[in-house]
């Protein structure tokens, strides 16, 4: 039974673990490589064991050792290869931190090569999640899987079943490449609330009132924790004022966005509206041109609503791009991966957790997906105009809204002729790379220029 595990890193994701697993009953050894930090944390939760050296920590727990890393990406090669100088066959390392799935694949055929259990685990949920609740997405030999699970379920988040949202993802990589997903899905979410406050905005919306009608949407199936947390934002103000407004209008990202865009790109898998959140973000850094265009029209109570079904339909892509870059990976690699499992241990804990997560739970249940789904499609045919209709208000109102309208072409991709046949009669004319035909099977090629 597991009763003692160590923790190396104490940022502000680690110390929030380690207060987690503490309170969980189980005895924690913790090393940081800056030993100040160690002593302060100790100091303030005595109940804790702080070592000076690293020899010193892996020398207090039980064998075999269980050691969690919470350190960041670029630091985890050099505390690994520190570890296993010191560490034993049998000893698990996991990997909390947001690592690339490819560099965990690789770490883990090189601990495999001393005997030494290697697991990459996506966490999600920030500070809070880490501290009361985490979502958890471990991958790795099943047997090293099998020693931490304990651990692990009682740690993460519980749904309103009271299940754990943990779940063994698979083999190699797939646990830091599904939270790598869950993190291009969250800033599309992101991005997708953002445009909405901006089309709220430049209809002359103030904040408290985008509050409310976001509270409002809250109530239903657009319930999400990204909403949860915009109404609050939207109606703080201290001394000076409401905060929001004086925020500057610049957006960063860590990296794991940027991943799922690479991947999807050498995958060849179409994420139009993840990777138009992440080049929102480059976007926002770039000098502005003064010249924003601002149509005074005024609209209607009714393109709330029709911005309500859109910011539904909207989200129904950018999960549907989500779901589909795994399964494509998930095949190629024969992770075998579990979408309604995916979904289930996303529904507390992590930042994209919403009631949304339960549509999509019952669509993979039944073996579709989510365009696959009747109701999605019977939304989409009813309420279509009006999702054109809201798409051509924030085009007029000059509002910056790429997920919205990335989403909306997405769709139309996948649903419409795409005048592809001209783009390959053009590489045929000037490359011969030949093209295909509707009416016979096999390549053609046409000598485009006539003598």
């Amino acid at each position: 039974m597991l009763n003692n595990i160590g923790i190396i890193g104490l940022g502000v994701m680690g110390k929030a673990i380690a207060q987690n697993i503490g309170n969980h009953g189980y005895t924690v050894s913790l090393y940081n490589k800056t030993y100040e930090k160690t002593a302060l944390f100790i100091k303030q939760h005595p109940f804790f064991s702080g070592f000076e050296k690293l020899n010193d920590f892996v020398n207090s727990l039980e064998k075999p050792r269980k050691i969690l890393l919470m350190v960041s990406a670029n630091a985890v090669d050099y505390v690994l290869d520190q570890l296993l100088e010191l560490v034993e066959k049998e000893d698990i390392i996991m990997d909390g931190g947001n690592s690339f799935y490819r560099d965990s694949e690789r770490r883990m055929k090189q601990c495999a090569q001393k005997g030494i259990y290697f697991i990459g685990m996506g966490i999600s949920g920030g500070e809070e999640g880490a501290l009361h609740g985490p979502s958890l997405m471990p991958s790795s030999d099943h047997a090293a899987y099998v020693q931490v699970v304990s651990l692990l379920e009682n740690i993460a988040a519980k749904n309103d079943e009271g299940d754990a949202c943990v779940s063994y993802i698979g083999q190699g990589g797939s646990g830091h490449f599904v939270k790598m997903v869950h993190n291009g899905i969250e800033y599309a979410d992101m991005q997708l609330i953002s445009e909405t406050y901006m089309a709220l905005k430049k209809n002359n919306y103030n904040n408290a009132q985008i509050a409310d009608i976001f509270e409002t949407w809250n109530q239903g199936e657009l319930f999400s924790y990204l909403i949860t947390i915009t109404i609050d934002i939207l109606r703080f103000s201290d001394e000076e004022g409401e905060v929001l407004d004086r925020i500057k209008d610049v957006a960063h990202h860590k990296g794991t966005g940027a991943w799922s865009a690479l991947s999807a790109i050498e995958y060849n898998e179409a994420v139009p509206s993840l990777i138009a959140a992440l080049q929102a973000r480059f976007i926002s850094s770039k000098k502005k041109v003064n010249h924003a265009y601002d149509n005074d029209e005024q609209v209607d109570d009714s393109f709330i609503d029709d911005l309500k079904m859109s910011f539904y339909l909207s989200k129904v892509m950018i999960y549907h791009q989500g779901f589909e870059l795994m399964k494509k990976v998930s095949d190629e690699n024969n992770w075998g991966l579990d979408f309604t499992e995916i979904a289930r241990i996303w529904q507390k804990g992590c930042i994209i957790q919403s009631a949304f997560l339960k549509k999509i739970i019952s669509v993979y249940r039944e073996g579709k997906t989510l365009l696959e789904d009747e109701k999605i499609l019977q939304m989409i045919d009813h309420d279509q105009r009006n999702w054109r209709h809201a798409m051509q208000i924030l085009i007029m109102k000059g509002v910056y809204a790429p997920v919205y309208l990335s989403s909306l072409t997405y769709y139309e991709g996948l649903s419409t002729c795409l005048g592809m046949n001209l783009i390959q009669a053009q590489r045929d004319y000037f490359g011969a790379h030949t093209y295909e035909r509707i009416d016979k099977s096999g390549f053609y090629h046409t000598e485009w220029q006539r003598n």
